[in-house]
């Protein structure tokens, strides 16, 4: 005679790990944000005799703040997190405004051709991200989406 699975262990089991994944996702985002500024004064430090030194600092910006985005979309687990989805997509909006006031670098058209069309993607990903975010709620393809706008950004 066969006795019945028990899977009360299993499932306990299961849920530590979930619940210590969601945790670990939370740590390696504030370990980010803390290493961030250290990172940023670094990259000027060797970025200093650069003409370009703006506009590379001011795409590795949008890049990080675009990564942070994603993250927040990517935590299927908790409810969407408005507030800080919004707060993340106000601050890229505002680096994307103030990336477009940089000075043309002359001698430098294809960077500065290049730069125009990483500009052109950051404001695509900002729509889509707007877009999933007025839905409350997202899907896999939307992660997809958004995944795909920031890798073609950043290639």
């Amino acid at each position: 005679m066969r006795r019945p699975w028990d899977y009360t262990k299993a499932n306990q089991l299961l849920e530590t790990s979930y619940r210590l994944s969601i945790e670990m996702a939370e740590y390696k985002m504030n370990v980010f944000d803390i290493l961030s500024p250290f990172t940023e004064q670094a990259e000027q430090v060797l970025l200093a005799d650069s003409p370009l030194k703006e506009q590379i600092m001011s795409v590795r910006k949008m890049a990080s703040t675009m990564q942070s985005i994603i993250n927040l979309y990517a935590r299927k687990h908790v409810v969407m997190e408005t507030a800080r989805i919004d707060l993340k997509i106000t601050e890229l909006t505002g680096q994307l405004e103030a990336a477009r006031k940089l000075p043309v670098v002359a001698g430098h058209e294809n960077d500065m051709k290049a730069y125009q069309a990483f500009l052109a993607q950051v404001e695509t990903f900002i729509k889509q991200a707007q877009k999933v975010r007025e839905k409350g709620e997202y899907t896999d393809a939307d992660y997809e989406m958004l995944t795909s706008a920031y890798e073609t950004s950043v290639i």
